[in-house]
């Protein structure tokens, strides 16, 4: 890759040059990501005899992507790690016992669409956010420097930002060799409820049996639900690790998890 021998202060670029070489090679999508490090000055200034900052960063470049397809890529990143996205009111105080989330903050840049891009700030309660990160639409400048001619998205993560602040530990667990039960919830919630509340709310059951939480869909209408108020659609999965669930204990596992869900964050189910 040009420019990869060198001491980058971004990736962005030598990426996105691959990813037009790729694209002109024949290539059907061109998707590339790259873990290196990057070197930057000290507090963006130049410092006399001072070596530059060496920082680890991860990379990655969606074909045909937008700002909206970038920023999910990245959310899904983060999701794994652990890390999900506050509202406004979740920056000031710990909601339903999630310490740390991020949020995403538009800024400027030469190298980006305006209004198609943003920082990713991480926080922890109590605390300012802290970037991380940033996502963006590249500008048409710098795709036709690069020889790139379909819209790309671009992201950039610290890694070290993320390494010394996260307490998620991953569990690694063998299959379960008996069936799966799902359900779904459809819980009404203020609309600055976010989704890590409600997956911090069911997860708060400790229920041995939930595999997995996912978001089915959001539903607003302020008619039928009241003004400041979204439907929201829980798909739980359950599975025992020592038995085939009956009907009944499933049942008496998402009336537990209905009943956090109200407790925490003021969730109703909706009938």
């Amino acid at each position: 890759m040009q420019g990869a021998d060198r001491l980058r202060r971004t990736l962005l670029p030598s990426l996105l040059e691959a990813r037009s070489n790729s694209l002109s090679s024949g290539s059907s999508h061109g998707d590339l990501y790259e873990i290196a490090h990057v070197y930057v000055r000290h507090d963006g200034k130049s410092s006399e005899g001072e070596p530059p900052i060496e920082e680890p960063l991860l990379l990655t470049l969606v074909t045909g992507g937008d700002f909206f397809r970038g920023k999910g890529l990245a959310t899904a990143i983060l999701g794994r790690l652990g890390i999900y996205e506050w509202s406004a009111e979740e920056r000031s105080h710990s909601h339903a016992g999630v310490e740390y989330g991020v949020t995403y903050r538009p800024f400027e840049s030469e190298a980006m669409l305006a209004g198609r891009s943003a920082e990713i700030l991480f926080h922890t309660s109590g605390e300012n956010g802290r970037r991380i990160g940033v996502i963006g639409e590249f500008s048409k400048d710098i795709m036709k420097i690069c020889g790139c001619d379909r819209k790309s998205v671009g992201i950039e993560l610290q890694l070290d930002g993320l390494e010394f602040t996260m307490k998620y530990e991953p569990k690694l667990l063998s299959p379960s060799s008996f069936p799966s039960i799902d359900r779904d919830m459809n819980l009404v919630v203020d609309e600055a409820i976010s989704w890590a509340s409600i997956c911090a709310a069911i997860e708060s059951t400790q229920c041995d049996a939930l595999e997995s939480v996912r978001l089915g869909q959001i539903w607003r209408d302020a008619e039928r639900l009241g003004e400041g108020k979204k439907s929201v659609v829980v798909s739980i999965r359950l599975r025992s690790f020592k038995e085939t669930l009956s009907a009944e204990q499933a049942n008496s596992f998402v009336d537990a998890m209905v009943r956090s869900c109200q407790d925490r964050v003021g969730g109703v189910l909706r009938g």
